[in-house]
């Protein structure tokens, strides 16, 4: 159907179209699919002997892997890795056509010979295995996502399959650093962080908030579905098993389906007696098809959400504003100071005028967050009430 639509909009697609161009990087960053006509034409573009259009499958490869890292799987792994090596040619200082007919010169040789090209500048298998580790813990860095959040935690599962993907993509480019590119690129398509779990953000293979979210960061539906199905889970466990286990209990893993893109995974608990993770069932109750239009997070609900926090910003900034224009008063925690000079008469009546503002917006605030209401989405809300000037940093 996604492609039926796309063919409809664009029955000739051309990505040298800016138009074209730019509804492609909205469709498939939205979607989360590349459509087939899409995938062509990156493809024609990236084996063109034209530097120009090479460069520009370079550029369409590059957003939209930044703007959703799931993506980088649909794509060839050729059209990739001829993209990226004429932009690094380039970027070393090599002419568009010269980098062109580099990278050509690349595929002209074979598996073995490209993998000699890396594996050949270490004088031994441990200095090679060190490398490669070291790789391993820079792409790790790329699922940080700010300078409070939790770092993610290297895992066995993660430095296994990098090994593995980085040596198969040395094969293919004859380049360390560009298959270092390569490899991370692919795994982020595969690996997010989960909070689902521990609330810590771990690293997960094929974790619901990259499929769902495509993202690293929380996503609030989930959070609210996940836990209703544990509790549900619970029930069906005491009804199947005849085995009492606490929510915390209950876990998920992917499955063959989960990696053929089905966004569903099986439901484990874990035995009270020996810790031994055993599956909920085989049949649907065991699987878990996280769904937003169950949760309070609906379309409607959605919809509903973003004016109010569209809303709130907008009452927000004009009072603070006021504030600042007026030059008069500032707020912060202990109080407000006055510029000299003010005549004091009138600061107390933009004063005045400011605090009234400021009880209506708490006023308005505490209702649309009281429990008679659903809440707004994160916390960005609660970190301006306390500090207005946290909009203006």
């Amino acid at each position: 159907m996604l492609n039926r639509f796309w063919d409809n909009q664009f029955p000739e697609t051309d990505l040298t179209d800016p138009v074209q161009l730019d509804a492609a990087l909205k469709f498939a960053s939205s979607k989360g699919y590349i459509p087939k006509a899409v995938g062509s034409g990156l493809n024609k573009l990236s084996r063109s002997n034209d530097a120009d259009k090479v460069l520009v499958a370079a550029n369409i490869i590059a957003q939209l892997t930044e703007r959703r890292p799931d993506l980088a799987n649909q794509l060839s792994d050729e059209d990739v890795v001829r993209a990226q090596q004429v932009s690094r040619y380039i970027e070393l200082g090599y002419g568009p056509q010269e980098s062109v007919d580099m990278i050509n010169e690349v595929f002209a040789k074979s598996v073995e010979e490209r993998v000699s090209l890396v594996k050949g500048q270490y004088s031994s298998t441990s200095d090679y295995n060190k490398a490669v580790a070291d790789l391993t813990e820079d792409a790790m860095d790329s699922f940080d996502s700010g300078f409070f959040d939790d770092d993610a935690e290297l895992t066995a599962a993660y430095s296994a399959d990098y090994k593995q993907v980085f040596e198969l993509n040395i094969g293919k480019t004859g380049d360390e650093d560009l298959a270092a590119k390569l490899t991370e690129d692919h795994l982020k398509g595969l690996y997010g962080k989960s909070y689902l779990l521990d609330g810590k953000g771990t690293l997960t293979k094929y974790s619901p908030e990259l499929l769902l979210g495509g993202s690293n960061e929380r996503v609030p539906w989930l959070d609210e579905h996940w836990n209703k199905t544990k509790e549900d889970t619970v029930a069906v466990i005491k009804e199947l098993h005849g085995v009492d286990v606490s929510p915390e209990d209950i876990t998920f893993l992917p499955t063959g389906d989960t990696m053929r893109g089905s966004k569903t995974w099986r439901l484990y608990y874990t035995d009270p007696y020996n810790g031994v993770p055993i599956p909920v069932s085989n049949t649907a109750v065991g699987v878990w098809a996280p769904n937003q239009e169950e949760t309070s997070y609906n379309r409607k609900d959605a919809r509903e959400r973003a004016q109010v926090e569209k809303d709130m910003l907008a009452a927000e900034y004009e009072y603070t504003r006021d504030g600042i224009e007026n030059n008069a008063i500032v707020y912060d925690y202990e109080g407000y100071y006055l510029n000299e000079g003010d005549d004091m008469e009138k600061v107390a009546v933009k004063r005045k005028a400011y605090m009234d503002k400021r009880e209506g917006f708490m006023a308005k605030l505490e209702l649309l967050t009281s429990d008679k209401n659903k809440p707004l989405t994160g916390g960005k809300y609660e970190d301006i009430v306390t500090d207005p000037s946290n909009l203006y940093q």
